[in-house]
């Protein structure tokens, strides 16, 4: 599944103080300001953490925390003291209620967390979720009993996909790029190999090399040291190294032009010119990929 990610951990800002959390000293004193949801702001008077010392201001939940005893968990966004699991959301420190404190920990990717009892996202239980049979898919999606949770919301319409013998057990969705605004793609590795998340069921690319595959930059094919796929198909004669997805619609290598896996017949790649998304240009004439009928047409 293909969506474009947003960044869903924001820069920490005030509550992440100069040093490290646990072992600076603070003072300072509650002061009633105005918000709906009845939020208290904690001007610290004096911060010092080794040899720095500054004032800051933070929103803090309406109860009361020990600064003193507060201590961030892991590189998350999740706190936790004496009282109780905090999640900071912006410039607020939000309560979890209903934890458990001694059983929770946060999951691989940060923004959702689970006790021996429940399953969270920030600092809002999931209604009915229950931490055994709770996947994380990656830091936005997760999924339970075939329901998908996109940002810890439940996503209607989608179908369940069925993982048959797959080890569900560090499975990980492949990353299109590095580079976060390009997202995840469709495809999923785990210590068995490389699968593609079809409409309904997981399919396996079988032969994939899984140390050296990796997907293009729109998602939609992958390849690895040897072989260039579609899908979970492979395409014969294509090499990875010729290889390129021009847009969502055309890819080339260094011979032919593909569309969804499949050669474009009489169409070489040496004459062909990306006009735009879905125009090309062809020995001085131009076409059209029309995507309602799947087929080619000269743009007259």
């Amino acid at each position: 599944m293909v969506m474009k990610r947003k960044n869903l951990l924001k820069i920490l800002g005030l509550l992440i103080l100069v040093g490290n959390v646990a072992n600076a000293e603070y003072s300072g004193k509650f002061e009633k300001t105005y918000s709906k949801n009845s939020d208290y702001k904690m001007k610290i008077t004096s911060v010092k953490s080794g040899k720095s010392k500054r004032n800051v201001s933070k929103i803090l939940s309406n109860q009361e925390i020990d600064l003193k005893l507060i201590e961030k968990i892991g590189d998350s966004n999740y706190f936790r003291n004496k009282n109780g699991i905090y999640y900071k959301s912006g410039e607020k420190v939000l309560k979890l209620d209903g934890v458990d404190k001694d059983s929770f920990e946060v999951m691989k990717f940060g923004n959702y967390g689970k006790d021996k009892n429940s399953v969270f996202y920030h600092n809002r239980k999931l209604d009915g979720v229950k931490p055994i049979g709770f996947e994380e898919l990656d830091e936005r999606f997760a999924t339970y009993e075939g329901v998908l949770f996109n940002n810890g919301k439940k996503v209607e319409g989608v179908r369940r996909i069925e993982s048959g013998d797959m080890d569900m057990n560090g499975l990980e969705r492949i990353r299109i790029s590095d580079h976060w605004d390009l997202g995840y793609s469709n495809y999923f590795k785990n210590k068995d190999g490389i699968y593609y998340a079809g409409e309904s069921k997981f399919l396996k690319l079988n032969g994939a090399d899984k140390d050296s595959f990796s997907v293009t930059f729109k998602g939609k094919y992958g390849k690895d040291k040897n072989s260039v796929y579609y899908q979970d198909k492979k395409m014969d004669g294509v090499k990875p190294s010729e290889f390129i997805e021009l847009n969502d619609i055309f890819a080339k290598d260094r011979n032919n032009i593909y569309i969804d896996g499949k050669k474009l017949e009489n169409f070489e790649a040496r004459d062909f010119l990306i006009l735009d998304e879905k125009r090309f240009e062809y020995k001085n004439k131009k076409y059209y990929y029309d995507k309602k009928s799947k087929t080619v047409k000269e743009d007259k």
